[in-house]
């Protein structure tokens, strides 16, 4: 028994990745694929749960976490597959707030699993598949997606080997897509809702990144109200270059300074089938320079934190144009290597 005992500590120990050590942080840039009978539909003012988590891990392989600007707690559980395996199973529960000035709050009760698969010592891939429950039904089934962090309760990495010529680095968070239906007593609500994002840059020379993004979002829905249907549907395009100037060349810190320009296209259009009601179309295309402000923090060699003061300059005069504005963003940036400093 005492052999057998001790075998079974030896396999634990093995199959055990430092990832999922206790005091570890995690963080996440999740999207998500939903779909069923939601009620958080655009123009409903409610706060829908975000797919986004981070959390500290209490015990080893227990981790626990939340989202502040989406209310929400979750507890997730890991289990190796097998031993010395760099891919995970996960259980997961999670409690999501909504929050609306019609009807309150409400609690969703999101039960989930998952798989994880270790991509390098501080980056992880994930995919879960989660139910949201309210009122004792099933109201939505999602599928997550993301790319992950993992920082170790050992102390901050040096976080200077990746800042150098040739370097690429990428945003974790690329968009999600919703299929919904909505019942009203007063009529039907159907709708289609995807929010696309891709955006990175590579560096130049140890000072200087070159940036972009692009961004595709996408609102339709089918309104059945007193027999008299309409379709609604409105579209954005956004596309952003610009260039970074890093101040300092070393140290977990890289203030910066940046420029650039952001170019969007706006369209919208509303299709009434009741012959009295005359259609709608708009349309907006617009270019804005922009200037910012910022500092990077690496929280390891992989991955730094992105935080940043930004101004866009816009035509304030242009019909339905969005005005100039003063913006505040924090972000996480993975870079997937470049010439190492010596």
């Amino acid at each position: 028994m005492h052999r057998l005992l001790t075998l079974c500590f030896v396999l634990f120990s093995i199959s055990l990745s430092a990832q999922y050590e206790r005091g570890n942080w995690y963080l996440s840039g999740n999207s998500a694929i939903d779909a069923g009978n939601q009620s958080t539909v655009a123009g409903s003012d409610f706060l829908p749960p975000s797919a986004s988590r981070t959390g500290l891990f209490l015990l080893d392989r227990l981790l626990v976490g939340g989202n502040v600007l989406n209310p929400a707690i979750f507890v997730r559980y890991y289990q190796p597959l097998k031993p010395k395996s760099k891919l995970f199973a996960f259980a997961e529960l999670n409690l999501a707030g909504n929050f609306s000035s019609r009807w309150g709050g409400i609690i969703n009760y999101q039960p989930a699993i998952g798989l994880e698969y270790q991509l390098s010592a501080d980056v992880l891939l994930s995919a879960k598949l989660q139910a949201t429950i309210s009122g004792g039904a099933v109201i939505r089934q999602s599928l997550q997606f993301g790319v992950n962090t993992v920082i170790g309760r050992s102390g901050l990495a040096p976080g200077q080997n990746h800042l150098s010529k040739g370097s690429i680095f990428i945003d974790p968070n690329i968009g999600e897509i919703t299929l919904g239906h909505y019942n009203p007593s007063s009529g039907q609500l159907g709708w289609l809702n995807y929010n696309l994002h891709f955006g990175g840059g590579i560096m130049l020379s140890d000072r200087v990144s070159l940036d972009g993004s692009l961004s595709a979002s996408n609102y339709r829905s089918e309104f059945y109200y007193s027999n008299t249907p309409s379709l609604y549907k409105t579209t954005t395009i956004a596309a952003d270059l610009g260039l970074r100037y890093f101040l300092t060349g070393k140290g977990k810190f890289r203030p910066y300074v940046g420029a650039g320009l952001n170019a969007q296209y706006q369209s919208r259009t509303v299709d009434y089938e009741d012959s009295g009601r005359v259609d709608e179309r708009e349309e907006h295309l617009g270019l804005s320079p922009y200037l910012k402000l910022g500092t990077l923090f690496f929280l390891s060699d992989n991955v730094a934190l992105d935080a940043s003061l930004e101004y866009n300059f816009r035509d304030n005069t242009a019909s339905r144009a969005a005005t100039s504005q003063l913006g505040l963003g924090v972000g996480v940036k993975i870079f997937l290597g470049g010439k190492k400093e010596r």
